[in-house]
């Protein structure tokens, strides 16, 4: 059984956004229309007075981070992480986090960045965690 997951829906100027957490911290924030499955969300998924005391951390955090961001008072994000990926995943999500706030790179250039040049549709089509890893986070 997968370890249960906390959900908080967080309202953005681009839309809904859910945050999912777990003890260890967030595991995703995805756009409301996104597939939770596809993102490292499985199982069981706690909302409201559910969310037990130890996700509430991960959570208040990115509401408050996310807030900031888009009100133009946050360029980085500091935020406990559980981002659950391939090992493939996981580096391309590594490349994303160096890539200088307000600057941008082509998914050629970031398949270049984790040593496999030829994966280019490979690295575009990673899991929407980096939604927010490409808005500048930090860990």
């Amino acid at each position: 059984m997968s370890e249960p997951l906390s959900k908080l829906v967080i309202p953005s100027p681009v839309g809904p956004m859910q945050a999912f957490a777990s003890d260890l911290g967030l595991r995703a924030v995805l756009f409301a229309d996104s597939d939770p499955s596809r993102n490292g969300v499985s199982g069981p998924v706690k909302t409201g007075e559910e969310i037990p005391s130890s996700h509430w951390a991960a959570l208040d955090a990115v509401s408050m981070q996310l807030t900031e961001y888009f009100a133009g008072a946050r360029a980085v994000f500091d935020l406990p992480l559980d981002p659950v990926g391939t090992e493939f995943q996981q580096s391309a999500w590594r490349a994303l986090r160096q890539i200088p706030f307000g600057q941008t790179r082509s998914y050629r250039e970031q398949a270049r960045a984790i040593g496999r040049p030829s994966a280019v549709r490979a690295t575009c089509h990673c899991p929407e965690v980096a939604s927010i890893v490409r808005a500048g986070l930090r860990r």
